[in-house]
């Protein structure tokens, strides 16, 4: 499995915009809300830090040939590290970020290329240490966004959007909890033109007969189906615009 050159970049990339952002964070700024729910800026941050930390923590593991817990204690360790480190002041803060990310961005540039494919456990399932790249840019590019600091989801590069808007949109049929049986979305793309139907057994390309049409630029269509608000999102030949904005809740994330 070969090195996951470009995927290093996008995540190199979006970790110096992140860091960009908030260099000039306050005291009072780092403890103001998120846009997470019982988050202020400071989880999120130090949530960022300890992400990078465990990324390390399994690649370490890998090579080792040990299967290591993602967060020590697992997801209540995740969310105690979390709380301990979340009120800091806005320099500590930093700093750790900081100093995770470059751990994190050496230890990748330092990996032999045939250790890419080795597994690790994460706390929701089995992925090769390259997946791990994947899954560090999708945290950074998000949870930048979650720090409601001037970033928001039009601000996405498009390299990322066509990414994640596909891998969310494909993975909807495989979520579904309690979507209403046969109710049709139709998703549609404003920015690439791509149009999706989905129902709760079913995903197909195109257009076709629908009970509503969800139309938006693609970066708030994939904050939307991230829960992150239907800001911008236009509802269209819908009886029922609010069950059709309930998607993301029809099929959430784990």
């Amino acid at each position: 499995m070969p090195t996951p050159t470009q995927e290093l970049e996008y995540v190199r990339l979006a970790t110096r915009r992140l860091l960009d952002s908030v260099a000039s964070l306050t005291d009072a700024d780092v403890r103001g809300p998120s846009l997470l729910p019982g988050w202020s800026r400071g989880h999120v941050l130090t949530h960022l830090a300890r992400h990078a930390d465990a990324q390390r923590r399994m690649l370490a593991g890998a090579i080792a040939g040990r299967q290591v817990q993602q967060y020590p204690g697992g997801a209540s360790g995740r969310e105690r590290e979390i709380e301990e480190g979340a009120y800091r002041r806005a320099s500590e803060l930093l700093a750790d970020l900081r100093s995770a990310t470059a751990s994190l961005e050496h230890d990748w540039q330092a990996m032999p290329e045939h250790a890419w494919h080795l597994m690790t456990t994460t706390l929701r399932t089995h992925q090769a240490l390259r997946d791990g790249v994947r899954a560090r840019w999708r945290e950074v590019e998000v949870r930048h966004v979650d720090l409601a600091a001037g970033y928001r989801p039009a601000d996405w590069p498009e390299e990322f959007v066509a990414v994640f808007l596909l891998r969310a949109i494909c993975s909807l049929p495989t979520r579904a909890r309690d979507a209403p049986d046969g109710y049709r979305w139709r998703l549609h793309d404003e920015t690439s033109g791509a149009a999706w139907r989905i129902t709760r057994d079913s995903l197909a390309h195109g257009h076709g007969p629908a009970d509503a049409e969800i139309s938006a630029a693609g970066g708030q269509l994939l904050a939307w189906l991230l829960g992150r608000g239907a800001h911008g999102i236009q509802v269209k030949n819908a009886t029922d615009p609010e069950t059709a904005l309930r998607l993301p809740e029809y099929f959430p994330f784990a």
